[in-house]
């Protein structure tokens, strides 16, 4: 197994990087079963994987070890692995403000970095850190001559520096000026460094005067950044000014239309207030209607079962009466059928009277004896006296008979305004009774 331990790298970011190069491939990250502070455990770790692999299998496999423990304590303990390659990091002593180090811890770490790579040559490479982004490249060769594998692309930004860090720094170089071992150890590194630059080993004033001109173009971006913000703040200020008014105006249009909501909220109340009072008025008044529908109700239900019974008395009645007059009818005909009967007789005797009497004139013109003539005259006389006492009782039994019929006409004439007086005329029951022969007779004599 070919182990590459990556020491002093203090960005995660940086670590992050170089972890995501070598995912997917036949690697094993040693991190995930040793601390990144603790040679022992990482020796444990490598003989534990030894005995638990084959040797064929460790030939193909890359493992991973990012190392952030005590440098002279690792140049100090041997890496149990035949296969392996250390890559340091180093940095400017500008940039121990970013770790927080003081110059003098600076100077011990750096020096401790320089003797491991040099004591671990040539299984060891020496990278400033600050090259990882400006010579990603380069340093992407490296890994992979180192690894025996086809690497991608480092996907790594610079990270912006502010302008308070940029201020600490220059700060830094005050003290620089005044020990020159830190610059020439700083030259040792850039010196040692496998990163191919054009500028080794950049003197103090050339690193001061370029952080004097990030220090000068950063505060000239901010003077734009700060006229374009006063620009905006104009802007803004305009903005806020016509903000302003159409407050105003549209608070004076809240106000106008909060009186107005306040008006018609008042008409609604009185409104309400109307339409209560008339819900009262026409519930009672509805209650009023209800009780006196009720109570004609009850009066027309009583007037109802009145009319019925009086119906049911009138058809009673009205039966009666059709009874009656029927019965008054057939008398009625009967009387005049009498009368037609002794018309008939009455007629028939003035007409045997007239033949007596003409029979007797011709036997008085033909000269009859006297004795014969007087003795028919007798016979003839007593005849004729016979007949003018029927005549007589015929005119008597005629005038009763026409006594009887006015009398039967008043009856029936007064039944029949009896009944029309009772205002309820059933016509499907006088249509439903079978008028005889007689009663049409009868009625055509009421008629006369």
């Amino acid at each position: 197994m070919k182990l590459l331990v990556f020491c002093g790298l203090i960005s995660l970011e940086s670590k992050q990087a170089i972890v995501d190069q070598f995912v997917g491939r036949n690697t094993i990250n040693v991190n995930s079963s040793a601390a990144g502070n603790d040679i022992t455990q990482l020796n444990e770790c490598l003989l534990e994987l030894q005995q638990v692999k084959a040797a064929s299998e460790h030939q193909s496999q890359v493992g991973l070890y990012f190392y952030d423990g005590d440098i002279e304590e690792f140049s100090s303990t041997p890496i149990m692995c035949d296969n392996y390659h250390i890559i340091s990091f180093y940095s400017s002593p500008e940039f121990s403000v970013l770790s927080s180090q003081a110059l003098d811890e600076w100077f011990s770490h750096s020096n401790a970095i320089l003797n491991l790579h040099f004591s671990s040559l040539p299984n060891s490479s020496l990278v400033n850190q600050a090259d990882l982004t400006e010579y990603a490249d380069q340093f992407l060769t490296l890994l992979a001559n180192v690894s025996g594998l086809n690497l991608e692309a480092l996907n790594l930004v610079a990270k912006p520096i502010d302008l308070l860090k940029i201020t600490q720094i220059i700060q830094v170089f005050n003290n620089l000026s005044n020990k020159p071992l830190l610059q020439q150890l700083y030259e040792q590194l850039e010196g040692s460094t496998d990163i191919v630059k054009f500028e080794f080993g950049r003197s103090v004033n050339s690193r001061q005067e370029y952080w004097f001109e990030q220090l000068s173009t950063i505060a000239t971006a901010n003077e734009q950044r700060v006229r374009q913000l006063e620009a905006n703040q104009q802007d803004l200020q305009h903005q806020l000014d016509s903000f302003d008014k159409q407050q105003n105006l549209l608070n004076s249009e809240n106000e106008l239309a909060l009186l107005q909501i306040s008006q018609l909220q008042e008409e609604l109340e009185q409104t309400f207030t109307k339409s209560e009072i008339d819900n009262i008025k026409n519930k009672a008044l509805l209650e009023q209607k209800e009780q006196q529908f009720t109570a004609e109700k009850a009066s027309h239900d009583e007037q109802l079962v009145l009319l019925n019974t009086q119906q049911t008395t009138f058809n009673d009645e009205n039966k009666l009466a059709l009874l009656q007059i029927n019965q008054l009818q057939q008398e009625l005909e009967a009387t005049y059928l009498n009368y037609e009967k002794l018309q008939k007789q009455f007629n028939e005797k003035n007409k045997e009277l007239q033949q007596l009497k003409d029979e007797n004139y011709k036997k008085m013109s033909n000269s009859i004896s006297v004795e014969k003539y007087n003795a028919n005259s007798k016979e003839h006389q007593a005849k004729i006296q016979q007949l003018e006492l029927k005549v007589t009782d015929l005119e008597a039994e005629n005038e009763l008979g026409l006594l009887q019929i006015n009398q039967l006409q008043e009856e029936l004439e007064f039944y029949y305004i009896k009944h029309q007086q009772s205002q309820i005329w059933n016509l499907l029951e006088l249509k439903s009774v079978d008028v005889p022969s007689h009663l049409q007779s009868s009625l055509v004599l009421l008629a006369l």
